[in-house]
């Protein structure tokens, strides 16, 4: 069976008409308002990718909100993997803090440091260009998937993953620095 190939018109006729609908019912299903907008590019982004699949004469709309619903279902998953990997780093930092308790030189001489390179990083991001600062604070603050950032920059997930390492990289040469340069 040959492959067909995506009506790029119908499919635009077809994302103006669903867009608001797809919007509010991504919204019911409980993501954060600043995060509908972007779930419904990447659902749109999927469902053209996958348009060949999509059989014509059935309803688009419940097809778009199937994709979304998984979209939000998988990004779900993610967030709660974070999360137990964020308590299990916090038990380790809390059992390595209860080791170190009979050292309070070491916990205020550690807490200190750490103090340090948060304001390096602060000033470091403060200098970053205004995208720069956007991706990071997508990615590392917001959490957003590639792939949501990749719809909303309009470019792909790969992308997005050579830039935020290279901005990672900036960050830590930035941030090591100015920690030399304050220890002078």
């Amino acid at each position: 069976m040959p492959k067909k190939t995506p009506d790029n018109d119908w499919f635009m006729q077809q994302v103006e008409l669903e867009q608001s609908g797809l919007r509010g019912f991504i919204r019911m299903l409980g993501v954060r308002p600043e995060s509908v907008d972007d779930i419904a590019q990447e659902t749109f982004v999927v469902a053209y990718k996958k348009l060949s699949m999509f059989e014509r004469g059935t309803n688009f709309g419940a097809w778009l909100r199937t994709i979304a619903r998984n979209l939000v279902r998988n990004e779900l998953r993610r967030q709660g993997r974070r999360r137990v990997l964020a308590n299990e780093v916090a038990e380790f930092l809390l059992s390595r803090a209860d080791e170190k308790a009979s050292h309070p030189a070491v916990e205020v001489e550690q807490a200190e440091q750490r103090d340090q390179q948060v304001a390096a990083l602060r000033d470091c991001l403060r200098q970053l260009p205004e995208r720069s600062r956007r991706l990071v604070q997508q990615r590392y603050f917001e959490q957003l998937s590639l792939g949501v950032i990749a719809a909303y920059e309009n470019t792909n997930a790969n992308n997005i993953s050579q830039i935020l390492f290279r901005l990672r990289a900036a960050l830590s040469n930035c941030i090591q620095e100015r920690l030399s340069t304050s220890h002078r």
